[in-house]
């Protein structure tokens, strides 16, 4: 079995092993406003059917402090791990979770397409513009 990663702990992960086994990976970087409100946003750009996913989401023009990692699989099981200033660090069973210090939220959950993802947000009593990244793995 390839083997995929840098185990010595220096120079970058390794590529060569990851193409010899068909590992496939691309970032997209989108956004989602709180006028656009709840529903289903497509997520395209990725070139092949996603296997995985890593999302990292924050408010727009926010701070660090306030952002969320997510996780998908081809079962489309979600999880996130988001942090708030005032609630501290909390896990969740969406891919994107994003709450600033009030009750304003945006929170998605997502199902792989043909080329990316569709997300489908829940946007929470006034919602946050949100930017996220998704490094998609196949």
């Amino acid at each position: 079995m390839p083997r995929v990663g840098n185990e010595g702990g220096s120079g970058s992960p390794g590529n060569a092993a990851a193409a010899a086994a068909g590992l496939k990976s691309t970032i997209v970087t989108g956004t989602r406003t709180s006028a656009a409100g709840s529903g289903v946003q497509s997520v395209t750009g990725a070139g092949f059917a996603p296997l995985a996913a890593i999302l990292y989401a924050y408010p727009t023009g926010g701070t660090v402090q306030e952002g969320s990692w997510g996780f998908m699989d081809d079962a489309n099981v979600d999880h996130t791990m988001y942090i708030t200033l005032t609630l501290g660090i909390n896990g969740d069973t969406n891919c994107i979770v994003v709450y600033n210090q009030t009750t304003e939220s945006m929170v998605a959950v997502g199902t792989f397409t043909s080329d990316g993802v569709d997300l489908t947000w829940t946007k929470g009593v006034t919602g946050l513009d949100t930017t996220f990244k998704i490094l998609f793995l196949g």
